[in-house]
């Protein structure tokens, strides 16, 4: 059974604590924020009402709802009077290990007993270096930046940390409009990291070639991979793409197919075409699995183009 939240608390003040601090009050839970700077808290305020306006303006809340939104925010330098009534605890401090084993450190003597104690890391296995008595109630939440907007939420659980703890994760996530992908064990750089990481190494050799700017590389993959994989991840695309063509592809780069992709092949599990590849599509047509995609697919283009004129 997952525990009740009323009051999170945010640790550190800077743009992913303000857009968490954001997210959580918009959704009415009162929020602690915490920075050991009066003007970092301060700033963080003034972004977070900032970014609601910016909200407000495409319509997605009402004005009026900006001000009890920015109430329900309170900040403060004081890290025991952020946490002594918090139900929910996010840790979002600069990404040095030594500093967020001391601030845990700190929660564990601070927070009351019945608190999750959360990371917004996105390198480190924190809950490898929890000590025994907090270990059950930490857990890794990692979000990205804008959190108040990106949906997605890396959920990682430590070897220690209890399954009440990871529901009541699951669950606030869910409440606050977010898609919390779940890990059941700590993955260096998790999965959207490392996929990253695969996508700059190669925008690098592209640079290293020297025939386009990085402005010419970006430009290109804003204006194709970006999008297609905003309406089907990279399985769903391959399969809409044909994984005998996949495979062609890859040997022609002088990669050779991993075997997940050509065991499918060999099987003649080519995607979409033949009915199943990394997903089964029996008894959906191959028509409305291409209409469905070009309707979202229009959806981000209409928005993508009215975002070039701004």
């Amino acid at each position: 059974m997952s525990a009740k939240i009323e009051t999170v608390a945010i640790i550190g003040a800077g743009i992913m604590g303000a857009g968490l601090a954001q997210l959580f009050a918009q959704n009415g839970y009162a929020v602690k924020l915490h920075d050991v700077s009066i003007d970092a808290l301060d700033r963080a305020v003034t972004r977070a009402g900032n970014n609601m306006a910016m909200q407000s303006d495409f319509g997605w809340i009402p004005a009026e709802d900006i001000v009890p939104a920015l109430e329900m925010m309170q900040c403060t330098t004081d890290l025991g009077e952020a946490v002594s009534k918090a139900d929910f605890i996010i840790e979002a401090v600069p990404e040095v290990l030594e500093l967020k084993k001391n601030v845990f450190a700190r929660l564990g003597g601070l927070a009351p007993e019945h608190t999750v104690l959360a990371s917004n890391t996105s390198t480190f296995d924190v809950m490898a270096e929890m000590p025994d008595a907090i270990a059950g109630r930490v857990l890794i939440t990692h979000f990205f930046n804008p959190p108040q907007l990106v949906p997605l939420v890396e959920v990682v659980r430590g070897e220690r940390t209890a399954d009440e703890v990871i529901e009541t994760a699951m669950e606030l996530m869910r409440a606050v409009g977010k898609y919390p992908l779940m890990l059941n064990r700590y993955l260096p750089g998790f999965v959207v990291n490392r996929i990253q990481l695969a996508i700059n190494g190669m925008a690098y050799m592209i640079l290293n070639e020297g025939i386009l700017e990085p402005e010419d590389i970006d430009k290109a993959i804003e204006n194709s991979i970006s999008l297609r994989l905003a309406v089907g991840g990279p399985f769903a695309t391959m399969d809409l793409g044909g994984l005998d063509v996949m495979a062609a592809s890859a040997r022609a780069m002088g990669v050779e197919p991993p075997p997940a992709l050509a065991e499918r092949v060999e099987r003649g599990d080519l995607g979409v075409k033949t009915g199943r590849g990394f997903y089964d599509y029996a008894g959906i047509d191959e028509e409305e699995i291409l209409a469905r995609r070009d309707r979202r697919l229009m959806l981000l283009l209409d928005a993508y183009m009215r975002g070039l004129k701004d």
